[in-house]
This record gives C-alpha cells, sequence and structure tokens, in this order.
C-alpha cells in the first residue's frame, strides 16, 4: 500500500518521515515522538510512543501534530547519580554515624527490640 496523501503532504509540511510497516499501519518518525498510526482503520487509531492508550478518530493532520515538531540535534542525556547510591552506603556515612541510625531515634536507645 502506498502511504496516503493527505498524510504524506502533512508530514512533509513539518519535515517529517512517514514509513510504510504494511496492513495498513504507519509509523510517523522523526519527531520527538514515535506515532503508530492506523488511517484505514474502523477507528483510526493513533499510538504515542510510551503513551499507554491510544486515540481515537485521528485525522492524518492530527497523528503529525501527536508526532511534534521535528528534531534538532539532541544532546545525550546525561544520568544522574541516585541519592541512595551517594548517602546509602556506609563508607560514605559522617564519622561516629550511630549504628542503629534513626531507629534510635524512633524508638530509643535499644532500637526496635520486639519488631
Amino acid at each position: 500500500m502506498s502511504i496516503p496523501q493527505p498524510l504524506a503532504k502533512a508530514a512533509a509540511a513539518k519535515g517529517l518521515n512517514v514509513v510504510d510497516m504494511g496492513s495498513g499501519h504507519f509509523q510517523i518518525t522523526g519527531g520527538t515522538a514515535l506515532v503508530n498510526y492506523w488511517p484505514w482503520s474502523k477507528r483510526l487509531t493513533a499510538y504515542v510512543d510510551g503513551d499507554r492508550n491510544g486515540k481515537r478518530g485521528v485525522t492524518p493532520k492530527q497523528a503529525v501534530e501527536l508526532a511534534g515538531p521535528a528534531k534538532a540535534t539532541v544532546l545525550p542525556a546525561v544520568r544522574r547519580p541516585a541519592v541512595r547510591d551517594a548517602l546509602g552506603r556506609r563508607e560514605n556515612k559522617p564519622e561516629g554515624w550511630p549504628e542503629l541510625g534513626l531507629a534510635k531515634f524512633y524508638f530509643g536507645k535499644r532500637g526496635r527490640v520486639n519488631a
């Protein structure tokens, strides 16, 4: 099957690509989100990557809008170290840190006795 003309025109106007996946399934790529779209289905369904539910009754123009603007050069994501990694390890605790930690605060000097 070929790409529907309204979908191809709308995608070209936004600078996006439409890929024919077969069986009436098209992917709109090149935007901030990947959109899977079935323009000839009964309910005109579109699924946005990362979203749990599909959108029904989506026109070709709306499907292109769901893909968002065309991507510019994207910098790689920088992973922040988890707070637990920095504070949760015993070797990173301050000098004289009590062995019971906050259990002493909540349960007294002996900690939690009958847990």
